[in-house]
């Protein structure tokens, strides 16, 4: 499983974007022990925020399967990505607020502020398979940190205010931790790709 250091969702990241769609591909619920983590933070299912990222990036045609009308034949899946998620921390961490304000904006003023500031972490996975074999292609393991002052994980469409994962700080640090693990997933189906086919230069004569 493709991984690498953890992103701070403090840092505003962007979603990896595509001049042209690399395919089709759906989304997957994830998990039932996944789904109950989420349900129990107060968290929804990532599908939906998982297909903004997918269209906003204008890296995927996304395909509702569920939405085809009947009779109608719903287009080729190409790949299918099933959303997990491996670990969340909601106290990974603690500081004084005001040393830490402090310390970060060299106003030493704050470093006399009450409070306390919780780190918090999360770590995601997604899973791409074929979409016409089921055969896994690609893992990739996403995870971000942030704090309790502000995480945001920015992308075209202000996707750092979707629905009930811009309203908590665990919530958004899950967010930033999938558009971490997004764009590693990007990047292994690019490498996928084969290199298009330069012609033959006509020789002079």
């Amino acid at each position: 499983m493709a991984s690498a250091a953890s992103v701070d969702a403090n840092s505003a990241n962007q979603l990896t974007t595509c001049e042209k769609p690399l395919g089709t591909a759906s989304v997957v619920e994830a998990d039932p022990s996944a789904m109950a983590y989420l349900a129990a933070a107060g968290l929804p299912s990532p599908t939906p925020m998982l297909r903004i990222m997918m269209t906003d990036s204008n890296c995927f045609r996304v395909i509702d399967q569920a939405a085809v009308a009947p009779g109608r034949r719903p287009p080729p899946v190409r790949w299918s990505v099933t959303p997990n998620i491996l670990q969340s921390n909601p106290n990974a961490g603690g500081v004084s607020a005001g040393g830490f304000l402090g310390n970060v904006t060299g106003q030493r003023w704050m470093n006399g502020l009450g409070g306390s500031i919780s780190v918090k972490d999360a770590q995601t996975a997604l899973f791409v398979a074929d979409g016409r074999t089921g055969e896994q292609i690609a893992s990739v393991q996403g995870s971000a940190t942030a704090t309790d002052f502000g995480v945001s994980f920015i992308s075209r469409s202000g996707l750092n205010s979707v629905g009930a994962f811009g309203n908590t700080p665990e919530g958004k640090v899950i967010m930033a931790a999938y558009g971490d693990a997004f764009n590693k997933m990007v990047a292994q189906l690019q490498a996928r790709e084969p290199a298009p086919r330069v012609a033959n230069a006509r020789r002079a004569r």
